[in-house]
């Protein structure tokens, strides 16, 4: 009998070592492999959470009413993306570059042939407000400009060319007062002294200035409006470029409220609801027109601005693309995206153009700054210009390809 128990005993304790064994090796081998891939999986559509997901659009994706894990392994765009995430701008530029989806650079000349025909219109306007600031003022502030002429030496240099009749000045937007402008000025002065960092100067000068342009001294009921967007994330749907997302500051938008009805069925047909190339939430029925990317005076690396606004672009024309596609429309209409860089006192235009797959981007040309008064006045009127494009263009264009609008107010699609 001792002998059958010491012969079990020794079977079971061989048995409880092979069993060990087993599970040390699954958790060694298989475990880490499982656990790696499951988290590959769960990072492809979370991007920055974890768990499952059930709908919705969550950290710039959207996704599927329906839970699945997918076990993928790395791809060449996703080592890419983290690769260009992790270097400078100018070699991220330097990928684009040669990426089919990607956007090259290009600089703003009016004799490339490639340069839309309406860019160049718009390059016009903004080089004669630059060189000759003719009629950057409205007349009606000629009499109180006068009298801070003698005691004000910014006032002093505006001569009498600067200043236009109310009706041709004031159909591209409201003049700021003397006082605002100068507001304006004496500000940004202090944040380039002061060397504030980039939300300062958004503070204090970039959309106190964005808000003089769009609405003047009170804000109306109109169409076109101004926002801040610097937490607004690219759908990754619409970003197929092998870089990390990228953000701006402010936008210029549509508020179409007499066509919320085509704005609410566009939403429905839309994978993520949302009119954008964003998941922005206070733009979900507002669509961009015009896209402003800003940056303090100092210490901004090279290129990091026209990296921002080319990956935006790049993906607000996927979407366009898309969102035109579904109600039979045509690109055509639309020859450009327009931008705005401002960096400190200086005010630029940018715009992107598109290729087949691939979006160039033409390089900022300045025409306005904050130095003085005067480059006040002109940085208000080429942004006034620059919405009136948004009004008389690409809202026509924008009614009729995108929400499927005829000419006569009936819905196409």
């Amino acid at each position: 009998m001792m002998a059958i128990y010491t012969t079990t005993g020794i079977f079971l304790a061989f048995l409880s070592i092979a069993m060990l064994y087993v599970v040390l090796f699954f958790e060694s081998i298989c475990f880490p492999t499982i656990v790696a891939l499951g988290m590959r999986g769960l990072g492809r559509h979370t991007k920055r959470g974890s768990g499952f997901i059930i709908g919705g659009v969550i950290g710039g994706a959207c996704v599927l009413s329906d839970i699945k894990l997918r076990v993928n392994p790395p791809t060449f765009n996703t080592t890419q993306s983290q690769a260009s995430g992790r270097s400078s701008p100018s070699k991220q530029l330097a990928s684009l570059e040669i990426s089919p989806r990607g956007f090259e650079p290009r600089e703003f000349t009016v004799e490339d042939v490639h340069l839309p025909r309406q860019l160049c219109d718009i390059l016009d306007g903004l080089q004669d407000i630059k060189d000759s600031a003719f009629g950057i003022i409205s007349r009606n502030w000629e009499e109180e400009i006068t009298k801070l002429a003698k005691t004000d030496r910014q006032f002093s240099r505006i001569r009498n060319h600067m200043f236009a009749d109310p009706s041709v000045r004031d159909k591209f937007g409201p003049t700021p007062s003397p006082e605002d402008a100068r507001s304006l000025a004496t500000e940004a002065a202090d944040c380039h002294v002061t060397a504030q960092n980039e939300a300062g100067w958004n503070m204090m000068v970039h959309y106190p200035l964005l808000s003089q342009a769009v609405y003047g001294s009170q804000r109306q009921k109109q169409l076109v409006g101004v926002a801040p967007c610097t937490t607004a994330k690219i759908i990754q749907e619409y970003l197929q470029s092998p870089t990390q997302a990228k953000m701006i500051d402010f936008c210029i938008y549509l508020d179409p409220k007499d066509n919320a009805a085509e704005v609410e069925e566009a939403r429905r047909i839309l994978p993520c609801g949302y009119v954008n190339h964003t998941d922005f939430y206070s733009l979900r029925n507002r669509p961009i027109a015009l896209s402003i990317e800003t940056k303090g005076a100092s210490n901004t690396p090279a290129g990091s601005a026209e990296l921002q606004i080319g990956t935006w672009h790049s993906a607000q024309w996927r979407f366009l693309e898309d969102l035109v596609s579904r109600n039979a429309g045509s690109m055509d209409g639309l020859p450009f995206l327009p931008a705005i860089i401002a960096q400190g006192h200086r005010w630029s235009f940018a715009a992107t153009t598109r290729v087949g797959q691939k979006t160039v981007l033409w390089l900022p040309f300045q025409f306005g700054s904050t130095d003085d008064v005067i480059g006040v006045y002109k940085t208000v009127l080429g942004l006034q210009q620059l919405c009136r494009w948004v009004d008389g263009v690409f809202w026509p264009w924008y009614k009729r390809n995108a929400l499927g609008i005829s000419e006569d107010g009936d819905c196409t699609s």
